[in-house]
C-alpha cells in the first residue's frame, strides 16, 4: 500500500516529526508492506465488470 496524502492539523504533521520520528518511520514501513490488493473485498456487480474486485 502507499501513502497518498497527508494533512496536518495545526501543524501536528511537524509536531509528530519532532517528539516520535521512529515511531512515524515505523508507521510508515508498515502501511508500505501491507498488500492492498488482500485488503479490496467488494466484488463488482456491474455489467461490464462482473467479479473483479474493487475498493470498498
Amino acid at each position: 500500500m502507499k501513502i497518498a496524502g497527508e494533512y496536518s492539523f495545526n501543524d501536528g504533521k511537524e509536531i509528530v516529526q519532532t517528539k516520535y520520528p521512529k515511531l512515524l518511520n515505523e508507521i510508515k514501513e508498515v502501511i508500505t508492506v501491507v498488500d492492498a490488493l488482500k485488503c479490496k473485498t467488494k466484488k463488482n456487480k456491474e455489467k461490464t465488470m462482473t467479479g473483479k474486485l474493487g475498493k470498498k
